[in-house]
């Protein structure tokens, strides 16, 4: 194990400095990992990303969260307030849907709204979300490494925008087996997320 420390600082500029000394501990394990970490103490921070989400809800509930662009030019945007009301249903949803710390969820498609919700819903009930590259579904030739990622996470739920453009990524088994859930509504065999947006919270 090995401590590294930065000296202190020598000039009046340095001292005026907001980031952190440079002081990290290295763990060298048997198996090549080297595990890093800071002996300073965070300060001030939530325990979750969520929470800002829920804080900002309260405090400015009109102000944009997030926006994309529309097929037309324009925007689609979601409020905090909008955004945390989405994110508290669909969590409730996965939860439902019998989701916990041990049922991984992939996400296929690229960003969107839909795709931050379903990200940040997991995260504020504690399950696993791991987005993967479209390209290891869209690709020709790509889709071994798409197999390869869903041995290693074993998802129980499956994100995409639009199910029918990733009915390739079916054809690997763990992928196939899970229950899908789409952006878009009237795909086949796939809960829409619109849908989940209407489930009702339980007690936090």
């Amino acid at each position: 194990m090995i401590n590294v420390a930065m000296p202190a600082p020598d000039t009046e500029q340095d001292e005026k400095l907001v980031f952190a000394p440079r002081e990290v501990i290295a763990h060298y394990r048997a198996d090549g990992c080297v595990l890093l970490r800071s002996p300073i103490p965070l300060q001030g921070i939530a325990t979750n990303i969520v929470d800002y989400l829920e804080e900002w809800a309260g405090k400015a509930p009109d102000r944009v969260f997030l926006g994309q662009r529309t097929d037309n030019g324009g925007w689609e945007e979601l409020n905090y307030q909008q955004a945390w009301q989405r994110v508290q249903a669909v969590a409730q949803a996965l939860l439902d849907l019998g989701l916990t710390q041990d049922t991984p969820i992939a996400i296929l498609s690229g960003a969107s709204l839909e795709h931050a919700i379903v990200t940040y819903a997991a995260m504020l009930v504690g399950i696993p979300v791991s987005p993967i590259s479209p390209s290891y579904s869209l690709l020709p030739g790509a889709i071994e490494r798409l197999a390869g990622v869903a041995e290693v996470l074993r998802p129980v739920l499956v994100f995409a925008q639009c199910v029918e453009q990733f009915k390739e990524a079916r054809s690997v088994p763990r992928i196939g087996a899970a229950t899908w859930v789409s952006g878009s509504a009237g795909q086949s065999d796939a809960l829409y997320l619109g849908d989940l947006y209407e489930t009702n919270p339980g007690p936090s």
